[in-house]
């Protein structure tokens, strides 16, 4: 059944990795507010330029910056996903769901997993040490086979690894139960978009041998 607590302070180096993910957050906030009045701007500038007529180039540059900046991005949140599995704390695990979804406002793919983060690891206001198990029961509920099939690889490692760790280390049953149930459906969805690219590329390549036939008879 449910238990109270199991949200425990985490080692002291843990301690350290909340700081450093709620700076982060507060960082990518930040630079998601920029980046914003940046897009604004620039896309007020090529409007401009187009009815001007104007070369776009400096436009296609800053595109062009935008999405290495982007990449970049993509590769500090794989690394930071990492840490859904390894860290116990409640503080912790606060800040690295912060940061994912502060991540989420530069890039917008991963905002909707990053915000089940945040649900996975909240906390009821009301109680002491009690987990909010309407939101994260909710959450889990809405990972079904769907939800997975329509992820990207990038937007569903670090909730894989959410319900890996709920299922390792949580002391609820319940909440258990829950990532069980969604990494179940994230496996039928797996299955079901494997069959659909083997079905795919049966059907292509029965397009080929047709083709070739037709050309010989010819």
């Amino acid at each position: 059944g449910r238990k109270r607590g199991g949200g425990g302070g985490g080692s002291l180096g843990e301690v350290g990795v909340a700081r450093t993910f709620n700076a982060l957050a507060a960082l990518w906030r930040c630079l998601a507010v920029s980046g914003g009045a940046e897009r604004d701007k620039g896309e007020k500038e090529k409007r401009e330029n187009n009815k001007n007529n104007s070369n776009n180039n400096n436009n296609n540059n800053n595109i062009e910056e935008e999405e290495k900046d982007k990449a970049r991005m993509r590769q500090h949140v794989h690394a930071l996903s990492q840490w859904a599995v390894l860290l116990t704390g409640r503080e912790a695990r606060e800040g690295l769901a912060k940061a994912l979804e502060a991540a989420g406002a530069i890039l917008p793919e991963l905002l909707p997993a990053a915000q089940l983060m945040v649900a996975l690891n909240s906390w009821d206001s009301r109680s002491v040490d009690e987990p909010d198990y309407d939101r994260r029961l909710a959450a889990y509920r809405s990972m079904d086979r769907v939800f997975w099939g329509a992820c990207t690889p990038f937007q569903a490692l670090p909730l894989t690894l959410q319900c890996l760790f709920d299922l390792r280390a949580s002391e609820d049953l319940v909440l258990r139960q829950a990532a069980a149930v969604a990494m179940e459906e994230l496996i039928i969805a797996a299955s079901s978009s494997e069959e659909g690219e083997e079905k795919e590329e049966e059907g292509g390549g029965n397009k080929k041998k047709e083709k070739e036939k037709e050309e010989e008879e010819e």
